[in-house]
């Protein structure tokens, strides 16, 4: 038996507030919220701890795929 795309694993990125003016990120475990990897430093805003959970996943070897924010976008960009 060969491994499906709907048996991957799949990972989300927690963004936190971490005080009242920094930020800290998570990279879970979609299906149990398990921690696998967290930010090892705060940031200054939201976008920063974006980018450095993304440089991180992509060296963990886990894909980052984000849905769109444009209202009435869809995957495919229509």
């Amino acid at each position: 038996m060969g491994s499906s795309p709907a048996s991957e694993t799949r990972y989300i990125v927690w963004i936190s507030r971490s005080g009242t003016d920094a930020f800290e990120w998570e990279i879970r475990r979609e299906a149990d919220l398990v921690v696998v990897h967290r930010s090892t430093r705060l940031f200054a805003t939201r976008i920063e701890a974006i980018f450095d959970s993304a440089r991180t996943a992509a060296t963990l070897n886990i894909a980052v795929i984000m849905p769109s924010a444009v209202e009435g976008e869809n995957a495919k960009g229509d």
